[in-house]
């Protein structure tokens, strides 16, 4: 029983630190790539910044620790313009 149970928590632990580390690195992506979005279309105005602010920084926001990655493509680009 110790073994099952010792075996079953680190499957459980393992598994969510990888959808930790996977949720940290979707975040951080999906930050930087609404960070270049809302700058290489600037010209479209309000456009990236709403699309940078609400979808990437809200969706990637929803995992966690990926919120500051979300939040730094978000409110950091679209926050400026």
């Amino acid at each position: 029983g110790r073994t099952v149970g010792s075996g079953l928590a680190g499957l459980i632990a393992g598994g969510v630190g990888w959808w930790l580390i996977g949720s940290l690195l979707l975040g951080v992506g999906m930050g930087l790539a609404a960070f270049f979005a809302v700058f290489s279309g600037v010209r479209f105005g309000g456009g990236p910044g709403g699309f940078g602010g609400g979808g990437f920084g809200g969706g990637s926001g929803s995992g966690g620790f990926s919120g500051g990655g979300g939040g730094f493509g978000g409110g950091g680009a679209s926050g400026r313009w």
